[in-house]
Order: structure tokens, then sequence, then C-alpha cells
């Protein structure tokens, strides 16, 4: 079964290296953070039997009436093909 949760503060390196892009995504979701456009709660994790398959990122203007964009990442060979 998929659950789908929000990361922890904690958690954003984690959160990063799924799918392999850690080096540009971790100091991009810091700097959203910092600069109140996201936050951990706006950070999504999909997880099958506790493996992670799936990351979502949510981020909006700094006064935040509005989503602006969103990094998503699917790992098929990890979910696989009918996920």
């Amino acid at each position: 079964m998929i659950h789908v949760r929000s990361i922890a503060v904690d958690e954003l390196d984690d959160f990063a290296s799924l799918g392999g892009h850690e080096r540009t995504l971790r100091p991009a979701l810091a700097r959203l953070w910092e600069q109140a456009e996201s936050r951990p709660e706006w950070c999504f994790v999909a997880e099958d039997d506790g493996r992670p398959v799936a990351r979502l990122a949510l981020a909006s203007d700094p006064a935040p009436t509005a989503l602006r964009e969103f990094v998503w990442h699917y790992r098929r060979e990890i979910a696989g093909p009918g996920w």
C-alpha cells in the first residue's frame, strides 16, 4: 500500500537524494525554506512498504497566496511499472 506523508526538517538530505538530484535539489529546497517560499510540510514522499518511491515539493511566491511550482520525481525501478 502506498502511503504519502510530508517530511520532517531533518529528512531534507534523504528527500533530495531520491532520484539522484541531491546536488541541485538540496540547496534549492533549503533556499526555498529559508525564503519562506516552501516548507517541510509542503514536501511529500510516497512510500511503499516503508520504501520511498516518489517525492513532491511545492513552493509559492514569497507572499504565499498561490502555489508557484512543484518538483516531482517518481522512481519506476522501485515502484514497478503498474504504479
